[in-house]
């Protein structure tokens, strides 16, 4: 099966209409999708055999659910003076929450609705950690930067039957996320070497057949990048 980009991008229309509300457009900055993150979710489940309006309620609900943790995150990064920015952010957070339980409610998978929840809560106890960067040492803050960007998707793959492939995804959004990070002063070197790390296992594990040309395609562009984290290419 060929991976059909012109549908990922009408799904990810459907989500971005589901975050339409005036009043949180006039203030808040509508989020934007992680690509990586939304091939993943689409190819997990159009293997799966998801079609047409099931394919869109499920691919909505991941989404939301990440969109949702992306916007609470965006509260850290707003200084403590701006007291209505962070209301604002959290009123954004929890209307996109009640979106993808809204979905939830109608697709009526209790297996997928706790795998969700699952992967929420290993996320929120990752953020805990990092947020308390000063007590970890640097390997501990990367594993727990890492869950955050991994879990939602890890679970959705288990729950899925995917698990075969949990070490692919975990590698590849691994490098997709790392190079959007800022150089951190304690772990940097540290991340250059899980880096070239997850790149050899990349090289040597599984990939799915649906997504060799697109994976191949974003590593070379994340390579070709000048980055902190990536090199010069």
């Amino acid at each position: 099966m060929k991976f059909n980009h012109e549908e990922v991008n009408k799904l990810n229309q459907l989500v971005m209409e589901k975050l339409e509300h005036s009043y949180l457009k006039e203030y808040v900055n509508v989020p934007l999708i992680n690509s990586d993150k939304a091939i993943l979710a689409y190819w997990l489940l159009r293997e799966k055999g998801f079609q047409e309006e099931l394919l869109g309620e499920y691919y909505c609900s991941i989404m939301l659910v990440q969109l949702a943790l992306d916007t609470h995150e965006e509260i850290l990064n707003i200084s403590g003076e701006n007291k209505k920015m962070r209301q604002l952010l959290v009123l954004a957070g929890d209307y996109y929450s009640s979106l993808y339980y809204d979905l939830l409610a109608e697709i009526e998978d209790i297996a997928f609705i706790r795998a969700l929840a699952e992967g929420i809560r290993k996320i929120n106890e990752y953020k805990m950690k990092v947020h308390h960067a000063e007590e970890l040492l640097p390997d501990e803050w990367l594993a727990a930067k890492k869950g955050i960007e991994i879990s939602l998707l890890m679970e959705v793959a288990e729950h899925l039957g995917m698990g075969k492939f949990t070490s692919f995804i975990s590698h590849f959004l691994f490098i997709s996320c790392a190079s959007d990070w800022k150089e951190h002063v304690r772990a940097g070197k540290l991340i250059q070497q899980e880096i070239d790390s997850s790149i050899k296992r990349l090289q040597s594990i599984e990939v799915p057949v649906m997504l060799q040309s697109v994976v191949q395609n974003r590593m070379n562009s994340l390579l070709g990048k000048k980055h902190a984290q990536l090199g010069e290419g």
